[in-house]
């Protein structure tokens, strides 16, 4: 072992002094901030969604791994503690202020989201912030190990009261999933909200663009769809089909909870399942001439009930954000990979990605390379976010990315 040896005191450099002033300086902030708009107890004072009430406080553990006071990291515990208590579905929890927009809901169940507010791995991988910081700030607290493996488990095929994982066609059963099981039917008010810049029934939109779509099965969806009840009845079955029912790489973020369960305990089978669930993208993508399909349907047939189709999917290629959300969830997953196992060719599953974007760009008549955001039905698309520029004479609000 190389040791270094001081061998002389000076006095710190001018640049070190002032990153403490500036760390005691977040300190009185993060103390603030907790005095202000939690109870003493913890809990919230305003309602908000659970992956929105997880993230307030997200960060104070990484605030004290980089070297802030200690009570950063129990306030972290307190506040983390106290929303998994109080968002449990046995109770019914009131904030003190009832003013704000947000409804309360009572959301985890087994100190996870429960089935009522099941949700993707984009707001999962928000919420659940969090909870990974603990591991970097201390793992050597036995119930968030316990947690660790009880999490895991819902998403490895462990936990009989979550079936979220299909072994045979290494999938994960519906882009939304709980602690209770995946979602796999829905109601036409869900559905619209995906399929219609993220508008409820005959309401405005907001500022969620399109979040999925039914191509080719169906090419342009009216805006009143549901009007028709035999119209209402087969969108809502082809919603549950083809989105629902099917699995896409939004998804690859699992591997983070999983990898998280195998930091904790060293534990073989939490590597082998994220290298498994890793390698599955990777073999479809490749299946798919090189471009990672974002979805695959209940068998793990890449564009399953939509003719082939390999976009189209949850967060996928033509969604209001393109190729972002999904991308994070590629990122996560061949970061946690290589992370496994030391291996830094799976970081060519992301990079092939990434120039595909760039084979497919175009450039600028200043030199600028612009790389499109999504695919559609007329190829490659560098325009406006679907819904953005396409109102239905309905109101809009909010903003737009």
């Amino acid at each position: 072992m190389i040791r270094v040896r001081a061998t002389s005191v000076t006095a710190p450099p001018a640049w070190a002094l002032m990153e403490r002033e500036l760390i005691a300086l977040m300190e009185e902030s993060g103390r603030l901030f907790a005095r202000q708009y939690f109870e003493r107890g913890g809990g919230t004072l305003k309602a908000e969604d659970v992956d929105d009430l997880y993230e307030q406080f997200y960060n104070f553990g990484l605030f004290y791994a980089i070297g802030a006071d200690d009570d950063m990291l129990d306030l972290h515990f307190r506040n983390w503690n106290a929303v998994t208590r109080i968002s449990d579905d046995s109770i019914e929890h009131r904030t003190c202020h009832n003013d704000h927009m947000k409804v309360f809901r009572p959301s985890i169940h087994n100190e996870f989201w429960n089935f009522d507010q099941a949700m993707e791995w984009h707001h999962l991988s928000e919420g659940n912030m969090a909870f990974y910081d603990f591991g970097v700030a201390d793992p050597t607290v036995s119930e968030n190990m316990r947690r660790a493996r009880r999490f895991a488990a819902m998403f490895i095929g462990e936990d009989a009261e979550a079936p979220n994982w299909d072994p045979e066609h290494r999938i994960l059963r519906s882009p939304w999933m709980s602690s209770q099981g995946p979602k796999l039917n829905s109601d036409a008010d869900y559905a619209n909200i995906m399929l219609l810049g993220g508008r409820s029934l005959g309401g405005q939109a907001n500022y969620y663009g399109v979040r999925a779509n039914l191509y080719p099965i169906v090419k342009d969806l009216e805006v009143r769809w549901f009007d028709n009840p035999a119209r209402r009845k087969q969108i809502v079955d082809l919603f549950d089909r083809l989105i629902l029912q099917c699995d896409t790489p939004n998804s690859l973020a699992a591997t983070a909870l999983v990898t998280n369960a195998y930091l904790y305990t060293g534990d073989s089978k939490y590597k082998q399942w994220v290298l498994d669930y890793t390698e599955a993208w990777m073999e479809r993508t490749e299946k798919n001439g090189g471009i990672c399909p974002d979805n695959v349907d209940a068998n793990g047939v890449v564009g399953g009930g939509r003719e082939g189709v390999w976009w189209g999917g949850q967060y996928g290629w033509n969604h209001y954000q393109g190729y972002n959300i999904m991308f994070h969830g590629i990122n996560i997953a061949v970061e946690c990979a290589q992370l496994l196992t030391g291996d830094s060719g799976y970081l060519d599953f992301l990079r092939s990605q990434i120039k595909v974007q760039i084979d497919n760009g175009r450039k600028r008549e200043d030199g600028q390379l612009l790389v499109p955001v999504r695919y559609g039905p007329e190829g490659w698309d560098w325009g406006q976010a679907p819904g953005l520029h396409k109102t239905d004479g309905l109101e809009m609000r909010g903003y737009w990315l």
